[in-house]
């Protein structure tokens, strides 16, 4: 919910004993449990009532983002049918109606659109003829990456 990257801080929940237990051992002998002077600070302002505000500001900005590329690939580019999530900020883009094979489409988005996407291939055979779009981002940014979408289609 909160991504702070940067911060490096994360929590785990393993129900399963024996997961949990090879988890830990893991993230322990590994160094990867000791935590930065700053991460504690930061989770507990994002699970206090500090964090609450900018959670629902936050929901609220991508939620827009997500309308405003569903509503401008309806009327701008039909052959694109972004799959509205129901929990995420990541967006799977129905790209079959281009017409192209999969290796085809990843190149049409970097080399066309010039926007770096996961192939919807890497979440198994089903996936295929789609895109995953991360719409957690500045408006300016969705909008220069619809617009770069939208012109890359008409120039096909």
């Amino acid at each position: 919910t909160f991504s702070l990257p940067g911060i490096v801080a994360a929590q785990a929940v393993v129900l399963d004993d024996d997961l949990r237990q090879k988890y830990f051992s893991y993230i322990e002998g590994s160094d990867m449990d000791l935590g930065n002077i700053f991460a504690f600070d930061c989770v507990q302002a994002c699970y206090s009532d500090e964090g609450r505000e900018w959670k629902a500001q936050m929901l609220d900005y991508v939620d827009a983002n997500i309308d405003l590329l569903c509503e401008r690939m309806a009327a701008e580019c039909p052959k694109i049918k972004p799959m509205r999530p129901e929990a995420s900020f990541l967006v799977f883009l129905d790209c079959r109606g281009l017409g192209l094979g999969q290796e085809e489409l990843i190149r049409f988005f970097a080399d066309k659109a010039h926007i770096c996407m996961n192939s919807g291939d890497m979440f198994g055979p089903s996936g295929a003829g789609y895109m995953r779009m991360n719409v957690a981002c500045p408006r300016s940014m969705m909008q220069q990456a619809i617009d770069q979408i939208i012109e890359a289609v008409k120039n096909r």
